[in-house]
């Protein structure tokens, strides 16, 4: 049975349009609309771990190193009837003042922000907090700018927090070379289903001289002596070393 495709009777892109764009059915009574917003109330706020994680870098530099980060906004660029949003940089730049071998002078600060979410796991009796940070997520592009920095003689930063909910269970200010050395760790860990592409929250440990430590009794964040960038901030007192830019 052969079917003739010119006598089918096709509708028009116009009537096609028309089509999904009606809207048939009644239109809802005071009541039903009172419910529908009472139930949309109810549902909890939506919240993004990436601005979270933003807002709370820009806070963190700018109380414990007194730097106030620029965000760099992505460039609009269309190609024919698309419009496409093109990274120019990494998230923040900025300038900071450090003492280097006796030397005090402004570097260029380039910051890429991360967040990962953690979930509650039940292992060996407890509960835990689990998540990863899949390494692939600081991308080439942004590893070619902060690289692009360091190589001008810049300091270039991952700033990487970890978020139950909308709390912030730890944050860590990483100096690129030791981002890239904490990821030829992770490879050398790689065991049975872990392959090492990823940061898990069980190796933070990695990151004990980046992390920055929050005091419950006094509800704020600090930098304790043992965070890779103490030494060289301008207003300490202590022995200054060659920073690895």
């Amino acid at each position: 049975m052969s079917i003739d495709l010119d006598a089918l009777q096709l509708p028009t892109l116009e009537e096609l349009r028309a089509r999904g764009s009606a809207t048939p059915g009644r239109e809802l009574t005071a009541e039903e609309k009172a419910k529908a917003q009472a139930d949309k109330a109810k549902k909890p706020t939506p919240f993004h771990t990436k601005k979270l994680s933003e807002n709370l870098c820009r806070k963190h530099f700018k109380d414990l190193l007194g730097v106030e980060l620029t965000k760099v906004a992505d460039t609009k660029r269309k190609f024919g009837d698309r419009t496409f949003y093109v990274s120019e940089d990494v998230d923040f730049r900025g300038n900071i003042f450090l003492r280097v071998a006796g030397v005090t002078r402004c570097y260029p600060l380039r910051v890429e922000s991360k967040a990962v979410t953690l979930k509650r796991q039940w292992r060996q009796h407890k509960v835990k907090l689990a998540g990863s940070f899949p390494l692939s997520s600081l991308t080439d592009i942004q590893r070619l700018y902060l690289t692009e920095n360091k190589v001008r003689g810049g300091l270039s930063i991952i700033y990487l927090t970890w978020w139950l909910e909308k709390s912030c269970q730890a944050a860590f200010m990483v100096h690129l070379n030791s981002w890239m050395e904490v990821e030829s760790i992770l490879q050398e860990r790689a065991l049975g289903n872990f392959k090492g592409k990823s940061l898990r929250f069980e190796d933070c440990d990695l990151l004990s001289t980046s992390e920055i430590w929050y005091a419950n009794r006094d509800n704020k964040w600090w930098l304790p002596i043992s965070h890779w960038i103490k030494p060289y901030l301008v207003d300490q007192n202590q022995p200054q070393l060659n920073l690895p830019l």
